[in-house]
């Protein structure tokens, strides 16, 4: 037998659960996020991001803790090992 379920996580689930992984399990969550935006159509990737940091700095319901950890996550990517 096979059981199918739709179900819809919020983003507090997929949070709880992302926040559940090691920084090898994290960082596989960004890379899996690219791989699959890399498959929309050209550009659109990009401008996703770029929404998403505008929504965490313009809107009211960001918080400075959440544009902090995008800050900490990005730091080392601009350093050259």
């Amino acid at each position: 037998m096979t059981l199918t379920l739709d179900v819809k996580l919020t983003p507090e689930q997929i949070a709880e659960a992302w926040c559940d992984l090691d920084d090898e399990g994290q960082a596989q969550f960004f890379i899996e996020c690219a791989r699959i935006a890399a498959k929309w159509r050209p550009d659109s990737n990009f401008q996703q991001w770029f929404s998403i940091g505008r929504h965490l700095r313009d809107c009211e319901c960001s918080t400075e803790e959440a544009r902090g950890m995008v800050r900490d996550i990005a730091a080392p990517l601009m350093v050259s090992p």
